[in-house]
């Protein structure tokens, strides 16, 4: 009988070692936005999120990134403060906003990302281009995108004309991942 649940045990710690992923280090990664205002840039970036990679960098491989909206921060103190509101993240309402997609191999570290992202309350098939670099002391994610800001409902009311407010929101990242223990 030991014998077996020694074996079990074995079964169950090599399947959790096959599956075991990558997960973000949140102080050596970067996620920025750069939106626009009257044609001029208003970068901004989220210091709060989480990004985890099950298995290895490979076709199939699932990845999730889930960020806290009241972590959007710009140089301005004042819009800061603003997109926390309803008319944009409206953090109260909706503090997280969340992608979750399966990875597509193209070859050279090279990969998309198919999946779906869910902000403010709506979800919409997003793909998103990613170099992957690994190192003999981990790896980075590193890719840029763009959105709609409309999509979401990001800039409503007098906000959700594009005349000052560009549409196109471009994201990039650059995501330090270490291996899961």
């Amino acid at each position: 009988m030991p014998t077996r649940a020694c074996l079990a045990v074995s079964g169950l710690l090599a399947a959790g070692a096959a599956s075991a992923g990558w997960h973000g280090e949140h102080t050596a990664s970067r996620l920025d936005f750069v939106a626009r205002f009257m044609g001029d840039a208003v970068p901004g970036r989220f210091t709060d999120f989480d990004v985890a990679l099950s298995g290895e960098a490979a076709a199939g491989a699932q990845l999730v990134v889930s960020v806290r909206t009241a972590g959007a921060v710009f140089d301005s103190a004042e819009v800061t403060a603003a997109v926390r509101d309803a008319a944009w993240f409206d953090v109260a309402q909706f503090p997280e906003a969340r992608y979750e997609a399966a990875l597509e191999a193209r070859g050279g570290g090279r990969f998309f990302a198919h999946g779906t992202l869910a902000l403010k309350g709506v979800q919409r098939a997003i793909e998103v281009p990613i170099i992957w670099r690994e190192q003999a002391d981990g790896a980075h994610l590193v890719g840029e995108f763009a959105v709609e800001r409309g999509w979401f409902g990001i800039g409503t009311g007098s906000f959700e004309a594009t005349d000052e407010v560009a549409a196109e929101v471009r994201v990039s990242f650059d995501v330090r991942l270490r291996r899961d223990e």
